[in-house]
């Protein structure tokens, strides 16, 4: 598989039901959840991410696009429907039945929510670029800047069997010994995810980190952190 580079997170393609400019536009003061602007990117990149084509579909199947509607209510999403069809009812099937699976953020305010519908585009994803973009989420939520002024890249490699990772590499050094001991922490600590069992002959992955402000890493953003969006079977260690 290709290595790709520094990772900046994949746009997702979003509308609610009325529009979602209506969001956009929201007034800051408002008091419903489906109008913070941060809760509502949060909550459809969780979806997106969490959709995937199923690792036993047959390959031939081009239809990868659709639009849904869904209900967030007490915590979660609930009467998925698929409202644009991708163009195969396999695919449908699998998106309807994968979201009421999708574990969101809690919305901002009170506990008890008035549940609101949504309509957003997704794009199915292969499944073994959702297994990797979960290895992502959980390495990228525990990785932490060491602090100080110093910045740098760092590119790891390392195995993952069992549920657990081990031979945590530095293959190429950021030079400052404080950076490349937060990325090998980051995958240590990490609560990486189940090997779907398509996927356990693939057990050693590639991963680089930029630790830094925004203009240091790329960017507009102030992120500490990036990691490479994908974590690759290397050569002639993959099935």
């Amino acid at each position: 598989m290709k290595r790709r580079g520094y990772m900046e997170k994949p746009t997702v393609r979003a509308s609610l039901a009325a529009g979602l400019g209506l969001v956009l536009t929201a007034c800051a003061g408002s008091l419903h959840y489906w109008d913070d602007r941060k809760w509502v990117a949060e909550m459809y990149h969780a979806v997106q991410q969490g959709i995937y084509l199923p690792a036993d579909i047959d390959p031939k199947i081009q239809y990868h696009d659709a639009t849904v509607q869904f209900t967030y209510a007490d915590g979660a999403l609930q009467d998925a429907e698929v409202v644009k069809s991708s163009g195969s009812e396999i695919v449908d099937a699998a998106i309807q039945s994968q979201i009421g699976a999708i574990h969101v953020p809690v919305p901002p305010g009170p506990p008890d929510v008035e549940p609101h519908r949504f309509q957003m585009d997704v794009h199915m994803q292969m499944a073994l670029e959702a297994y990797t973009w979960a290895l992502h989420r959980a390495i990228f939520a525990a990785a932490h800047n060491p602090g100080g002024t110093s910045v740098g890249r760092v590119l790891l490699d390392f195995d993952y069997t069992g549920g657990k990772a081990s031979n945590i590499t530095v293959t190429q050094t950021s030079g400052a010994s404080e950076i490349d001991k937060a990325a090998v922490d980051a995958v240590a600590h990490a609560k990486l995810p189940p090997t779907p069992a398509a996927f356990s002959k693939i057990t050693h992955f590639v991963i680089g980190f930029c630790f830094g402000n925004g203009d240091y890493c790329g960017g507009s953003s102030q992120t500490v952190i990036r990691v490479s969006d994908k974590l690759e079977a290397a050569p002639g260690r993959g099935p």
